[in-house]
């Protein structure tokens, strides 16, 4: 299909995607490939992650059902009375997918930083929550934070940040605001909290939950940009502006429960990239900015499916995008100096030979 080339139609199309893009929020994306039969069999030719909805096509856009997932048609006649789209169109194929944005509201989200070295879990939470004299740490925004801050994981723990996700981006999510007896917190519904002593995501807390303690009193929808401070034990301690905070997971629903084992933790305390980045804070919050923000955006669906995977796969997944990461980030970081002393090396060589 063609683009309309009137104006009026063009301006009717573009009014018809900027609605439907607030409808649609960032909870569902479209997985795009081209294959060398109309019926979308044979060979593969491209494939395209990670694209937006809706994904405007001629006269109208494709979107998604955001319950059953299927690819919907929105004219741009009628964009707000969607009907079913094939999902094979003369050999492409368009397939939905759902987004995990495991974040906290970057507006309101509150944690407790860790100010100096000798400082105890107990003496960082008076500060932060009680009515400590404020030296040990402070509380603030998750915005705040970046790599290479220590925080409270929990009463008793401190953990470290080995990257602060979406912080020079500005990425809006759906949010479950929880209120509960001792505060609030707002966080998308894909985030994993200790629900009544087990690991559950934020949509299935209700009034009467338990969290740590705290009674909940209503959990409500709401929209909100997006924050995701990720640490070394899997935990932050997490707040809203006012009150006490609660326990939530750094790690979306999808691959809690393997970064959550033992084993998932030994991988976040011991791997590459977070040795590199107590090693290189600021480097290493940098490169996730400029690099790995958008790379790992741009492959969450093929992140789910290897998420589902047996737990030996999944653990090898892990380790080797471990591996590539750190390579990447090494080559970003000290490219240059690498080849400097690599071109140094040979030059010494090439003289001791000529000696020789």
């Amino acid at each position: 299909l063609a683009a309309s080339s009137e104006p009026a139609g063009t301006m009717k199309l573009a009014c018809a995607a900027a609605a439907l893009s607030v409808a649609y929020g960032i909870e569902t994306e479209l997985t795009i490939k081209s294959f060398s039969n109309t019926d979308c069999t044979g060979t593969e030719l491209a494939s395209q992650e990670g694209v937006f909805i809706p994904y405007s096509i001629g006269t109208g856009a494709v979107g998604c059902d955001e319950s059953s997932l299927a690819p919907v048609w929105h004219d741009a006649s009628n964009p707000s009375n969607p009907s079913p789209y094939d999902s094979c169109q003369l050999g492409i194929q368009y397939t939905c997918v759902r987004v995990e944005n495991p974040c906290f509201d970057r507006a309101t989200a509150h944690a407790c930083r860790i100010l100096v070295p000798d400082a105890t879990a107990p003496a960082a939470y008076e500060d932060c929550f009680g009515a400590g004299s404020g030296g040990a740490a402070e509380k603030v925004l998750m915005a705040e934070l970046r790599s290479g801050d220590r925080v409270l994981s929990s009463m008793a723990e401190i953990a470290r940040v080995i990257v602060n996700q979406h912080k020079e981006v500005v990425l809006s999510a759906r949010m479950v605001r929880i209120s509960h007896s001792g505060g609030s917190l707002a966080l998308t519904p894909d985030h994993v909290l200790r629900v009544d002593g087990v690991l559950a995501a934020a949509r299935d807390v209700k009034p009467g939950s338990n969290l740590d303690g705290a009674k909940v009193e209503s959990a409500t929808l709401t929209t909100g940009a997006i924050i995701n401070p990720v640490t070394t034990s899997g935990y932050i301690l997490a707040a809203g502006p006012k009150g006490t905070p609660v326990v939530a997971s750094s790690h979306p629903e999808w691959i809690a429960p393997f970064m959550l084992s033992a084993t998932g933790l030994l991988v976040s305390e011991r791997s590459l990239c977070s040795s590199l980045a107590r090693l290189f804070p600021e480097s290493a919050q940098a490169f996730y900015d400029a690099h790995l923000e958008a790379f790992l955006a741009g492959r969450q669906a093929s992140l789910n499916t290897i998420a589902r995977a047996p737990s030996p796969v999944l653990l090898a997944a892990v380790v080797a995008l471990d591996l590539g990461i750190a390579a990447a980030f090494l080559l970003h970081s000290f490219g240059v100096m690498l080849l400097a002393l690599a071109a140094a090396a040979l030059v010494t060589r090439a003289h001791a030979r000529s000696k020789a």
